[in-house]
Parts: structure tokens; C-alpha cells; sequence
């Protein structure tokens, strides 16, 4: 009988109720996950480790990716899932070095609005998009913003729809 091994999936991202209901969507018969978040309030498993992604602390640019790759070194991932196209990926990305395949879930204000705001975070946001293998957003709209953002034009890009399936509402127009 041949053993069947389990997905190692890192996931990084804020802690919040979303990242929390998204860990816990994972079969844990299938998946063997680590988490790195911002806390523990949300994502209470006992797999979080979480990790300061500050941006104004300057120090946490040399820190929070030296924790980051000791943690991935550790837990040695098949795919690396990053959640915001903003520090919960950055960090990551310096750390890992495209070591892993990275799959990037953009959540809206961090494609939408944040670039907007300075040269800065559009660069960051950019630069983001470009080193990842995948990009999933919830919404078509989002994710083609994401692509159009992307200096990297052929990146997967797919919808990952939560709740309810999405349906087709286009009804004939009555004359009244």
C-alpha cells in the first residue's frame, strides 16, 4: 500500500475572521498547514506563529523575513499562500527567494486602493504581483485590476468565489 503523503501548505496572512475561516476550509487529512500571522486573537490553531509586519518599524525588514525563512525552512512547504498584496506578502517574498511556488489571494483595497494612495505602495504592490506563480481573487472585477497591475502579464490568474455560486440573473425585458 502506498502511503499518501499530506500537502504542506504556509499560509501567511492577517489575523483575522477571514484567514481564520480560511485555514479552517482545509481537510486536515489532506493538508498539513502553518500558519504566520499578524496574532492570535482570530487564528487560534496551534500552528500560528505569529510575526510583526510593520511597515514603519524599520527594523522588521531585516527581522521579519529572517523569521519567516527559519519557519519555512522548518516546516519545509509545498506551496506558500500569501493573502494582501501588501507586508503579509512582501516579507514572505524577500525571505523565500521563489524557493516555493506562492500563490497570492488579493483581497481588494490592497489592489483597488492602497496603490493608489503613493509611488511607494504601488511600487511595493508591483513589485508583489511579479513574484508570485498565482493570483486567486474573489471577484473578476478585482482580479483583473490585480493582472493589469502585474508587470508580469501572464500570471494565472483565477476566481475563487466564497458563499453562495454565482448566478446568472439576465432576464427578458417585458414591455409594460
Amino acid at each position: 500500500m502506498i502511503k499518501q503523503t499530506k500537502i504542506k501548505l504556509l499560509i501567511v496572512g492577517p489575523d483575522s475572521p477571514h484567514i481564520a475561516n480560511f485555514v479552517n476550509r482545509f481537510d486536515t487529512s489532506t493538508y498539513n498547514l502553518q500558519v504566520i500571522s499578524s496574532g492570535k486573537r482570530y487564528i487560534t490553531c496551534k500552528n500560528n506563529l505569529p510575526v510583526n509586519f510593520s511597515l514603519i518599524k524599520f527594523w522588521n525588514f531585516l527581522f521579519t523575513p529572517l523569521k519567516i525563512k527559519k519557519i519555512a525552512h522548518q516546516f519545509e512547504p509545498d506551496v506558500v499562500w500569501l493573502h494582501q498584496a501588501n507586508s503579509f506578502s512582501l516579507y514572505p517574498i524577500l525571505a523565500l527567494k521563489k524557493k516555493y511556488p506562492i500563490i497570492l489571494t488579493v483581497w481588494g483595497s490592497d489592489i483597488l486602493v492602497a496603490p493608489k494612495k503613493t509611488w511607494w505602495i504601488r511600487r511595493m504592490t508591483r513589485y508583489i504581483l511579479s513574484k508570485v506563480d498565482l493570483i486567486t481573487a474573489d471577484a473578476k472585477f478585482l482580479g483583473e485590476q490585480a493582472i493589469e497591475l502585474s508587470p508580469k502579464a501572464n500570471t494565472p490568474l483565477h476566481i475563487c468565489q466564497f458563499g453562495i455560486d454565482p448566478i446568472d440573473i439576465s432576464l427578458e425585458k417585458e414591455k409594460v
